[in-house]
């Protein structure tokens, strides 16, 4: 593609797409091959063109099977097909011998690793990484290892403490900072694992039950408020994203949810993490869009608030951030839309998700169309409240 400036001068620039597909036919290795063949079909989840980014992974993962970077993308591309128990096995045999990915997530310590073997009267260390959604999602196998006949303690995000204290029996909880505390290295583990590289073993299956717990004293406390304010049914809502990587791309703007401001007999709530009560009175009079902010609670570090302040609504409306891991695994009902190219954990088929089945998916058909999307969901919204209110009716 040229541009001419106004100097006169000719620019030239290669679509990604094409320089990718130049750095294939000037590979001269297997290995270059396959490389190249990972970053097409990247470059094609990204543009949403998942079939042939799955083509270029399987044909990568045939050239250099024991590539880790093949072995990481290729294992994302089988769970975002639904082989999510292949695909965890590949993504996690490739991943921690990939160096970006083993110095940004890895923790070190020096028990030995768990790869399976039996846990009965063991004591193994979990460690979670990644977001805090990420941390929600992959504690579901915490009680499928506990039923192995161990005893589980667990390294995660401090502001998780109060909700899984609660929700998973006999677990002992370390606080996750920048580094391991040393004192947990002269502690008595007989194993030590990633809590997401748990999933090779500790299977989680399809549809799971709900498995965290909200406070019901809190919850008690914010259905009296949502009571007091006389809607007859209430949503909460998240609309932005604070993802370094991608954020950007599954945010939307508050404005495009106004279709479902046009729905009537409904309150809407914010679950928007970082945004403070005169952060939403601002948005209010900017937007002009009746949200409301629920009283005493901080979506960003008070997570077990957020949980029992979503277990009063009667639905959760999201895009693509920890608000949908918290609801999903709350088992509260759920609808979240999506980027043309979501994460793998969200699959491909429209509505339904078997990591979350009381989710349901709306994706984006286009880069940047939202206000379709939004309006698509106000129309399916609309059904929705008429059939709540039939039923509260009856």
């Amino acid at each position: 593609m040229d541009i001419q400036l106004k100097s006169g001068q000719k620019l030239t620039f290669e679509p990604r797409g094409s320089a990718l597909n130049n750095a294939l036919k000037a590979a001269k290795t297997d290995q270059e091959r396959a490389n190249a063949l990972v970053a097409l079909g990247r470059f094609n989840i990204s543009s949403g063109q998942i079939d042939r980014a799955i083509e270029y992974m399987n044909r990568a993962y045939a050239l250099d099977p024991k590539n880790p970077n093949v072995l990481h993308h290729y294992g994302l591309a089988q769970m975002r097909v639904g082989g999510v128990l292949a695909g965890i096995e590949n993504y996690d045999l490739g991943r921690w011998n990939v160096p970006q990915h083993h110095a940004k997530y890895h923790r070190a310590f020096n028990f030995p690793k768990w790869t399976g073997q039996p846990l009965k009267g063991k004591r193994i260390l979990l460690w979670a990484e990644q977001g805090i959604g990420d941390q929600i999602m992959h504690a579901r196998s915490i009680p499928i290892l506990q039923a192995m006949g161990c005893e589980v303690a667990l390294e995660c995000d401090p502001r998780l403490n109060d909700l899984f204290t609660r929700s998973f029996e006999k677990i002992t909880f370390f606080s996750q900072g920048a580094k391991p505390e040393s004192k947990l290295n002269e502690l008595n583990f007989d194993y030590q694992c990633s809590l997401f590289s748990a999933w090779r073993w500790a299977k989680p299956v399809d549809n799971p039950p709900a498995y965290l717990t909200p406070d019901a004293n809190r919850t008690k406390v914010f259905k009296n408020h949502l009571t007091q304010l006389g809607h007859p049914l209430n949503i909460g809502l998240s609309w932005s994203s604070a993802a370094k990587a991608n954020g950007s791309q599954r945010t939307i703007q508050l404005p495009d949810m106004k279709p479902f401001f046009d729905v009537p007999n409904i309150g809407f709530h914010s679950l928007q993490y970082g945004v403070n009560s005169q952060d939403l009175l601002r948005l209010r009079h900017k937007t002009k869009l009746p949200i409301r902010a629920l009283p005493k609670l901080d979506a960003k570090d008070d997570i077990d608030g957020l949980a029992s302040a979503m277990q009063a609504m009667d639905l959760i409306i999201s895009i693509d951030n920890s608000t949908v891991h918290l609801s999903g695994a709350l088992g509260i009902p759920t609808w979240v839309m999506l980027p043309r190219s979501g994460e793998w954990r969200w699959g491909q088929h429209e509505f339904e998700n078997p990591l979350y089945p009381n989710m349901s998916l709306y994706r984006n058909e286009t880069a940047a169309n939202w206000p379709e999307l939004t309006n698509n969901v106000a129309i399916d919204l609309m059904k929705y409240a008429k059939t709540c209110l039939k039923q509260k009716d009856a």
